[in-house]
């Protein structure tokens, strides 16, 4: 595992290829969809679409779903397992030879295929197999799967072969067989009509089937390509609505055997499945672009529209990039053209912003647009203008965004009098919104007005270098411009510093290898470049030298960041290994292996989290920061460390999770182990580690008791059991407050005359014979403030319980304890309450004269070396944070 890192969670995973699934909640009151990512399972609110649970991962990633009213099923290879209360794996079914791509539950039973064709009917709670059958793939070759309504223990087989057999799974026995129609079975559906089915074939036509009779009621047929799911309305109306592997999705009136619409680009790469939800006119639709919709048909003649949607990246994520000062917002750029910001809160608050050009501007022939290869924002401008631009592959035209209204804007950079082809590959928004600079492949480096997008100027006078151009970066004043890319005319490696404005060249620097890319920590003005050679070198922006290079990768580097103290740099590379450096003792501080080569990485503002992209996984997964809540011991990794690895944020399994917290408390144990010493170091003035409450306060505890004393509340008197009568032939009764006033209070005020002596009273009595007042001091300082002033007190006049030597030998624990380079404000906050309350009297006591002069003496020198130890350091710091280092 990681030691500064631990894995969070998942943003922008919402779906995946395999099939959804819906079941009814009935404690909850809810409809449920159960989505399979990876190895886990999500559980949503179909109302709302939003995240109920997320369940344990299970060894290998799950290739078909089902449930019931109370558990769920997943496949996973050759291996079936059961989750109950929607996380912990229950029971586990083994026994194919082949994957499982079919599950059907039935009652308290489940039924699964396997890709060889051999069909096992299973006890659930026993995990016993009921019944086994198996057919040769030649003739019989099982696709789908439905059990007919109000035929019991009746399955409905599909075959690639087009033929398809009912079979009763409690006696094993064949019922019937149908002939088919020469096309593969793709997709079954129940109809809301008993007896019927809905049968889907590869060829695009769509059966309504009387499996009573053997009998096709009517057929349609679709031109997208084959059927790949098929659902009814059962809220009264006679509709069907058939999928597609374009996306597209038809919807056909049954009464008047007529197609009534359609939903074009539902899902992009196919749509995976759609199910109308149960006595309702609401479709939900799930695909492999990661995306879940919700489609209502309250429109004329049965048309639909979109409800309501939770949409993730569809392709594996390109850039990441932190937006805003609090860090809650990601904004992730993807292989498929979209622009996506992330809410770390919640998935609600995620934004999509939507593309608006025309094709003619990128001479794209989709309306998607071109995969996003680099992005750069700045938000400072953001109400004015766009504040976020991004490069797209083999397209030197550059993109603008606007997150406020979350859209594309028209203004688009571009190069004016370009004499070749090139592509734009790295761009960068000056700290005050106003400007861009672009770095082009053909070397060339360009700077525009972000707002009017007129283009202001190029670096050098024909190009910055002779290569492509991997980074650019704007210093905070916008004095710097630092540009990275292919070998110069001069012969070193392309590493160049320009002034912003004048846009002439200040300087040169070799990193010794050829630079990939660069990364800007501004505060700072430190920049990482990543060089071929599997190395990071850290350069000064300001002295344009060499501060560091780390060595370590065993591949190429891919992405760096800094923290945002600039402490430290976290690099990634394609050897899967996530690297975090120590920039002041430049060593290795912490290093872990993830299951896939991280593609992109960004630091959040506040340095809580680290948000990673990953090669082939189209979520962001983010890693807290355990420095913030833990203590994490950051010492320098040796060289010929192993990283061990760890799973991915949201696909932990509970092996992993128990890992987790074994190595974590290995650590608190190793910790525990060291005490810290009293004294840091001779000629250092050790504060104390007590709270500043119990010393801050404690001349004020006066004015603290005024403030909380209670205030005087007049309590009703209550009734007497009996209501007392005065004596007399004529019964009356009596006056309660008469009778109050009339008897006098027994009650008298005893004052204690002999008192125990506390703890600290018997220390420092034996303190004054012995001299060693550390056990008196120790007892002192681990009192409250109001036991404090209880024993200051004490140690007054007789008649309040001290005495003349118990006042001396405070004063002489008080030297003793101003000459220690300990607890300095404790021990004073001491002395001036014992002061505040004795020193009329003690000015009166013989003997405290030379006492107090010997402390006065002492709380001078010890005074001196105090401010002496905090002017040093102060003065120190000012050096440090002024001087150019």
């Amino acid at each position: 595992m990681s030691g500064l890192w631990a894995g969070h969670r998942v943003l922008g995973l919402f779906a995946g290829h395999v099939p959804h699934t819906l079941r009814y909640h009935s404690r909850r009151g809810e409809l449920q969809a159960l989505l399979a990512l990876g190895r886990c399972v999500h559980v949503y609110n179909v109302a709302k679409l939003a995240i109920i649970s997320i369940s344990n991962s299970v060894p290998e990633e799950i290739s078909c779903l089902a449930s019931n009213r109370f558990l769920i099923f997943v496949a996973y290879g050759k291996t079936i397992a059961t989750l109950t209360r929607d996380k912990e794996v229950k029971y586990t079914y083994n026994g194919h030879a082949a994957p499982v791509h079919i599950l059907l539950p039935l009652g308290e039973h489940l039924l699964s295929i396997s890709r060889d064709n051999h069909l096992i009917l299973w006890i659930v709670r026993t995990e016993e197999q009921y019944l086994e059958l198996n057919w040769k793939p030649a003739s019989f070759l099982v696709t789908c799967a439905v059990s007919p309504a109000t035929l019991t223990n009746k399955v409905l087989l599909g075959s690639r072969q087009g033929s398809m057999q009912l079979w009763n799974v409690h006696t094993g026995k064949l019922i019937y067989t149908f002939a088919g129609w020469k096309s593969e079975i793709t997709a079954l559906a129940q109809a809301p009509a008993v007896g019927v089915v809905g049968v889907g074939t590869a060829s695009g036509k769509i059966i309504i089937h009387d499996i009573m009779q053997d009998e096709s009621l009517m057929q349609f047929f679709q031109d997208w390509g084959p059927v790949t799911c098929l659902t009814f309305r059962t809220d009264g109306e006679a509709v069907l609505a058939a999928g597609s592997p374009l996306g597209h999705l038809g919807i056909w009136d049954l009464n008047n055997r007529r197609l009534i619409g359609q939903l074009r680009s539902t899902h992009r790469g196919g749509l995976g499945t759609a199910t109308f939800l149960p006595s309702q006119s609401q479709l939900l639709t799930s695909g492999p672009d990661n995306a879940i919709r919700v489609w209502v048909f309250d429109g004329p003649g049965g048309t639909g529209r979109l409800l309501s949607s939770r949409c993730g990246l569809a392709a594996q994520p390109s850039c990441l990039l932190h937006y805003g000062s609090d860090g809650r917002g990601i904004l992730a750029a993807g292989l498929d053209g979209s622009l996506q910001l992330l809410s770390t809160d919640h998935d609600k608050l995620n934004k999509t912003l939507r593309q608006g050009w025309k094709r003619s501007n990128f001479e794209s022939e989709d309306c998607h647009a071109p995969p996003i290869t680099f992005i750069a924002a700045e938000p400072s401008r953001e109400r004015d203008w766009a504040g976020v631009v991004a490069c797209h592959k083999d397209r030197v035209t550059v993109s603008t965004w606007s997150v406020r209204r979350s859209t594309q804007e028209e203004q688009r950079l571009k190069p004016p009098s370009l004499t070749q082809r090139a592509t734009a590959t790295a761009v960068a928004v000056s700290s005050c919104g106003n400007f861009v600079v672009v770095g082009l492949s053909c070397g060339r480096v360009d700077v525009y007005n972000l707002q009017s997008g007129i283009h202001r100027g190029s670096y050098g006078s024909d190009a910055a270098h002779d290569g492509p151009i991997h980074g650019v970066a704007i210093d905070g004043l916008n004095q710097v411009v630092v540009t990275v890319g292919g070998t110069t005319k001069g012969g070193e490696n392309g590493m160049k510093f320009w002034r912003f404005k004048a846009r002439t060249l200040l300087g040169n620097l070799n990193p010794g290898a050829s630079p990939s890319g660069l990364s800007l920590h501004r505060d700072s003005g430190l920049c990482a470049v990543r060089c071929d050679d599997f190395s990071a070198v850290v350069v000064d922006v300001t002295l344009r030298n060499m501060v560091r290079r780390f060595s370590g990768h065993s591949a190429a580097l891919t992405t760096s960041d800094f923290s945002p103290d600039g402490r430290w740099l976290v690099t990634a590379a394609m050897d899967c290994t996530v690297r975090t450096w120590d920039l002041p003792s430049g060593s290795l501080v912490d290093c872990f292996l993830v299951p896939s080569a991280v593609v992109a990485l960004s630091l959040s503002p506040t340095g809580d989290f680290l948000a990673t992209a990953h090669v082939d996984e189209v979520g962001v997964f983010l890693w807290s920061n355990r420095k913030l809540y833990t203590q994490v011991p950051c010492r320098p990794l040796p060289s010929d460390f192993i990283p061990i690895k760890v799973s991915l944020p949201g696909f932990q399994s509970e092996q992993d999770a128990v890992q987790v917290v074994e190595i974590k408390d290995e650590e608190e144990e190793e910790d525990n182990n060291w005490q810290e010493p009293d004294v840091l170091g001779e000629g250092l003035v050790t504060l104390s580690g007590k709270a500043g409450s119990q010393w801050r306060n404690v001349l004020s505890l006066d004015a603290i008791k005024e403030r909380n004393k209670p205030k005087s509340v007049e309590v009703p008197k209550n009734a007497p059991f009996f209501l007392p009568t005065l004596p007399g032939l004529i019964p009356k009764f009596a006056d309660l407050l008469e009778t109050d006033k009339a008897t006098p209070s027994t009650a008298v005020k005893v004052i204690p005359l002999l008192t125990e002596q506390s703890e600290f009273g018997r220390k420092l009595e034996e303190a004054s014979y012995t001299k060693d007042y550390a056990p008196a001091l120790a007892v002192l300082h681990s009192l409250s403030p109001a036991s404090l002033e209880a024993e200051l007190r004490a140690l007054g006049p007789h008649w309040a319980g001290g005495g003349p030597d118990k006042a001396l030998a405070f004063l002489q624990m008080a030297q003793a304890a101003t000459l220690s380079p300990t607890n300095f404000e404790l021990n004073q906050a001491h002395l001036a309450l014992f002061l505040k309350l004795h020193l009329d009297w003690i000015a009166k006591v013989p003997g405290a004269e030379p006492e107090l002069q010997r402390l006065l003496s002492h709380h001078r020198a010890g005074w001196a070396g105090v401010r002496h130890s905090a002017l040093h350091s102060l003065a120190i710091l000012s050096y440090l944070r002024s001087a150019l280092l």
